[in-house]
């Protein structure tokens, strides 16, 4: 019973350690996540990590690559100041979670964002997403990170 018991642990241990380790999926929504939003290099971004027919689940937001080119390409020409910050991602097989703060200015107040993408291969070929207003005033002090 006892090497049982020590055996489970040493293997949730060695499961625990391997979970913590970015995936290639987790990776590659990362690097697109930086280049696309962070730096704003929305061309380089799009033609290195998004597949051509990419599905979009954002209702202001058409199908497929172009389609996101444009949207980009205009928020950060109407908002030259914005900011984006990662505040995690979490990754299961082919789904990967962005949790980050976006700001159209130093001022602003901004949205928290979680963004979804579904990778195949080494492209990302969908995506979904939610946006929330953080608030002025909060009905506890946890915040939104």
């Amino acid at each position: 019973m006892r090497n049982t018991v020590k055996t489970s642990l040493l293997l949730f241990t060695l499961l625990s350690a391997f979970s913590t380790l970015a995936t290639p999926a987790k990776t590659l929504v990362q690097q697109f996540y930086q280049r696309m939003f962070v730096m704003q290099q929305v061309d380089d971004a799009l033609n290195s990590f998004v597949a051509l027919d990419y599905i979009q689940h954002n209702p202001y937001v058409a199908t497929g690559r172009e389609p996101l080119r444009q949207a980009f390409q205009h928020y950060f020409s109407r908002y030259p100041d914005a900011t984006v910050t990662i505040k995690r991602i979490i990754a299961e097989q082919d789904l990967v979670v962005v949790h980050s703060h976006w700001k159209t200015s130093p001022e602003d107040r901004g949205n928290a964002v979680i963004d979804i993408f579904r990778v195949e291969g080494d492209l990302i070929v969908e995506h979904w997403d939610t946006v929330q207003a953080i608030p002025e005033q909060q009905a506890n002090d946890n915040g939104m990170f």
